[in-house]
């Protein structure tokens, strides 16, 4: 795998849905009708310029897979692939050092074109900022610090100074979401930590997939365009983003 391959213009804003492989899709969109040799991958990348691959969160991805996927969308130069790292990393947290060899394998031809975006470290609302999960997420940083990480919490105790120095300090972004808000769910809005930035809209209603209203995503336009004001001339790693409810 070649390193350092990841490099982020600030002034290039991506726009792609969760994964690419649902049935209730078609007719809706995708055409009802498809052509042959149709592809779901290739047909989104004529209107996105990032998916999100949600498979790799319940396994490694095959790098005949991912090799296959970068064909797919090798009509659009600007698309990226984001990953979800394998749950047991982040979940059941008992991931094997082959699972770690098989990820990485996995990603390998992403990561060498320069295709990944980002390597997202989605962990559950359980799991809290005590001082032995953050340096669970220091040994994940660690581990796979040839990717460039994304961190996404959902538990308020993680919405301190304290954390996003931590951040800062290892060149990992925070992942802004727009959660269901309740009990102690952090709240949409944030910092960002890092030269490069991420969002995930799960919308706000419990128990459904939604992603959100017109609304939602007029607000976080607005917010992206006073961080990005805000920030035109700052240096520092850290910068706040406008909070809205």
């Amino acid at each position: 795998m070649r390193l350092g391959r990841f490099r982020h213009n600030a002034n290039v804003i991506r726009v792609g849905p969760c994964g690419w492989a649902y049935k209730d899709w078609d007719g809706i969109v995708y055409p009802a009708k498809k052509p042959k040799g149709f592809d779901r991958l290739a047909f989104l990348a004529q209107y996105f310029d990032a998916v999100e691959i949600d498979t790799s969160f319940y396994g490694p991805p095959q790098a005949s897979w991912t090799k296959k996927w970068r064909e797919c969308v090798k009509g659009n130069p600007r698309f990226r692939f984001t990953a979800k790292l394998y749950k047991t990393f982040t979940h059941s947290r008992d991931a094997s050092a082959e699972d770690e060899t098989n990820f990485k394998n996995g990603m390998t031809p992403l990561m060498d074109e320069g295709q990944l975006g980002a390597l997202l470290l989605q962990f559950p609302w359980s799991f809290k900022n005590t001082a032995e999960n953050r340096s669970y997420v220091v040994g994940l940083h660690r581990r796979f610090r040839e990717f460039p990480l994304v961190l996404e919490v959902r538990h308020d105790t993680w919405a301190i100074p304290e954390t996003l120095d931590l951040l800062a300090e290892l060149e990992m972004a925070l992942c802004n979401i727009d959660q269901p808000l309740f009990e102690r769910s952090i709240k949409p809005g944030s910092e960002a930590t890092s030269s490069w930035g991420y969002v995930r809209l799960h919308g706000r209603t419990r128990g459904r997939q939604c992603a959100g209203s017109l609304k939602t995503f007029k607000r976080w336009r607005l917010s992206e365009r006073k961080w990005r004001q805000r920030n035109s001339n700052d240096q520092s790693k850290r910068a706040r983003m406008p909070e809205f409810r």
